[in-house]
Parts: structure tokens; C-alpha cells; sequence
């Protein structure tokens, strides 16, 4: 796999490394924001610090939060249809 420009922190990393990253939010979403201490610990060894894991999972609250509400308001989606 060729590397690429990681977004993160402005350096070049691998796909393995992207998907270290990204585990920790992603299983947080898929278990209703539990994390087991394996992936915690890999996303820090891939490079995040305990601020940012904490931003990236405020994040996704607001994300959960604002799709209910939308759901719950009934707004429909002004996207364009995907082909």
C-alpha cells in the first residue's frame, strides 16, 4: 500500500496507522460509547493523546444528538440524491 498524507497531523502515514486511529471512535458508535482498553491503548499508540480522543468523542455525541433530533423533528434531508 502506497503511503499517503495523513490529515491528522500533516505527515505521511499508512493505512494501518489510519485505521489504528479511527478504531476508537468508530467501536465507540458501535457500542453506544464503549471502548474496550485494547483499542484505547491503540489509539494512543497510533498517535492520539487523551485530549483528543476526548475531542473526537464529543464529537461524535454531537453527531448522535443532532441526527435524533432531525429524526425526531422529522427534517428532510436537502442532499442531493446519490447516483
Amino acid at each position: 500500500m502506497r503511503p499517503r498524507q495523513s490529515h491528522l497531523e500533516g505527515r505521511r502515514s499508512d493505512g494501518k496507522r489510519d485505521r489504528r486511529r479511527t478504531a476508537a471512535p468508530r467501536e465507540a458508535a458501535a457500542a453506544q460509547g464503549r471502548v474496550s482498553d485494547l483499542t484505547w491503548a491503540s489509539a494512543l499508540a497510533a498517535g492520539w493523546n487523551d485530549e483528543q480522543l476526548a475531542e473526537a468523542f464529543s464529537y461524535l455525541g454531537l453527531a448522535v444528538f443532532t441526527a435524533y433530533f432531525l429524526n425526531y423533528a422529522g427534517t428532510e434531508l436537502d442532499l442531493p440524491a446519490r447516483t
